[in-house]
């Protein structure tokens, strides 16, 4: 109620016709401040009641201000739209433009941090001296925080000397705390958003601040351990995890890293991956740690990185091994037959029992479990781990213990899958800053000695790092 009664008392502004605008003013205020704090099945309801209780409102959202600027920051940033998430962003900006805080709960994979970044831009956009400071509570204790009094003299803390340079500098600055929330260090946070609008340092000084100038973003996973007391404080805005968010990934993965095979990876994709997580859902395999759909597809997108060749027809097997890599990846050892079995019923290719002299070719798969095996690009086969010899290196042994070490076909699988993240990483630190140097060489031909000098400098440097 408080929260709602906030938002009427800014958005009511009596006219001729007082009714029509009471009226108005508290349909917004109650779709502003209830229907961002449902999920998303629970927002349909909210919708539906809301109707009955105003049917006079032709439409239940009022027009989002800003929409296609907000856009324009989405494709800017290389990231999908999706219309939940670009109300969110509207929404956001609007708290932050007539509230001192909001408050961001869902838990990972929902986009809370592509909200933030997209609102900040924008807020940078109007705001070209915005300052945004970024904070982890958790990270350092309660006096390295807040500060302490050491030999009866009051040493400031990390937050009370930013907020204190922030409220000098009187130029609009946001507050970002991605942090989970308890009542440890938030009760000291709660009285700065209160209509008191100051910091209550130890020795009793008191720091005000402009509201129009000073924002606070709290970014956390659950309420669970949450003070009642910032709640009435701050707009609550929960944040989803739906199917929208994983697509829109893979669509941005696709489009950035895989743009010649775009077609191809999205016909894969659309055969496995959903199946696959649903399989994953029904199921109810256990895993390794918490399973996320978002960041089963972000490994996916860099397991292809490392595996695809330049040969198209390779594309099925290595889609194939990066779906072990990533999404099966996460399961526990037990639960791998359920994800094998499912892999290759969607797959539908010809199952063969193989052998090392008759491994599974283009087009096949072995009957054994694929975890074990991997694809030989060269040789165009499936090869088990158990087949292979370990290679011997060409560098000198570190230690005696080395030498007795028995090399297994799990720590080859392991050696390998490092070696090719190596590579990748390798030759994306050396050639990506050359690029940009090369650009800048493009742009400003007039140093072109100056720029040459500082290329020749720039890869002398990361050669000696490597």
């Amino acid at each position: 109620m408080n929260s709602v009664f906030n938002i009427l008392q800014r958005l009511f502004h009596p006219s001729g016709d007082d009714a029509a605008a009471e009226e108005h003013a508290l349909f917004s205020a109650l779709h502003s401040g209830i229907a961002f704090k449902l999920q998303a099945e629970d927002q349909i309801m909210f919708a539906e009641l809301i109707k009955d209780v105003f049917p006079r409102m032709t439409e239940i959202a009022r027009p989002e201000s800003g929409g296609d600027a907000v856009d324009a920051c989405l494709r800017r940033a290389a990231y999908q739209t999706i219309g939940r998430q670009k109300s969110q962003i509207c929404h956001l900006l609007d708290v932050l433009e007539n509230c001192r805080a909001a408050l961001l709960v869902g838990d990972s994979g929902g986009g809370k941090s592509v909200i933030i970044e997209i609102c900040l831009e924008r807020l940078k956009q109007q705001n070209k001296d915005m300052k945004t400071i970024f904070l982890s509570p958790k990270s350092c204790g309660l006096q390295e925080f807040y500060g302490s009094v050491e030999n009866g003299k009051v040493v400031q803390g990390l937050f009370s000397k930013l907020f204190s340079e922030a409220c000098a500098e009187n130029r609009r600055t946001v507050f970002v705390f991605d942090s989970q929330i308890d009542p440890v260090w938030i009760e000291n946070v709660s009285s700065v958003l209160d209509e008191s609008c100051c910091l209550t340092l130890l020795n009793g000084d008191r720091t005000k601040y402009e509201p129009s100038l000073v924002s606070f973003i709290f970014e956390t996973g659950n309420l669970q351990t949450a003070s009642p007391a910032i709640l009435p404080r701050a707009a609550v805005l929960h944040v989803d995890v739906t199917d929208e968010n994983y697509r829109a990934l893979w669509a941005s993965l696709r489009e950035q890293k895989f743009a010649k095979i775009s077609a191809r990876l999205q016909e894969l994709f659309a055969k496995f991956v959903p199946a696959l997580f649903d399989v994953v859902a029904a199921s109810q395999l256990k895993t390794i740690v918490p399973f996320s759909k978002v960041n089963s597809v972000n490994q996916l997108g860099d397991m292809l990185g490392i595996l695809l060749s330049d040969k198209e027809e390779h594309l099925t097997p290595c889609f194939v091994q990066a779906l072990y890599l990533s999404i099966g990846s996460t399961l526990l050892e037990q639960e791998h037959h359920v994800f094998d079995a499912n892999v290759k019923t969607l797959a539908n290719m010809v199952i063969v029992e193989d052998s090392p002299d008759n491994p599974a070719r283009m087009g096949q798969l072995p009957a054994r479990n694929i975890f074990e095996y991997t694809w030989d690009g060269d040789k165009e086969c499936w090869i088990n781990w158990q087949w292979t010899s370990p290679e011997k290196s060409a560098v000198a042994k570190i230690s005696s213990l080395e030498e007795t070490l028995i090399p297994t076909p799990m720590t080859r699988f392991y050696q390998w899958l490092l070696s090719k993240h190596v590579e990748s990483n390798n030759r994306e630190l050396v050639f990506k800053k050359v690029i940009i140097m090369l650009r800048l060489l493009h742009e400003h031909s007039k140093n072109m000695l100056s720029l040459c000098t500082r290329i020749l400098m720039q890869m002398f440097y990361m050669f000696w790092q490597l």
